[in-house]
């Protein structure tokens, strides 16, 4: 959960990974890819508005 909060707070995910001890990124971006997911929906739409609404979010 402290991670999951963290990511969705948009701390990059270095921080998370030191604070658990993990040796990898990919580690923490494995186990809460659910986050980075929402994460990208969030930078899209951002960019989106940014662009003034001109961009359309692509799901894989």
């Amino acid at each position: 959960m402290h991670a999951t909060l963290l990511l969705e707070m948009g701390v990059h995910p270095k921080v998370p990974q030191a604070r658990l001890g993990h040796s990898a990124i990919t580690t923490p971006m494995n186990i809460y890819r659910h986050v980075a997911s929402a994460m990208q929906k969030a930078t899209v739409s951002l960019f989106a508005a940014h662009l003034g609404g001109a961009c359309i979010y692509l799901s894989t």
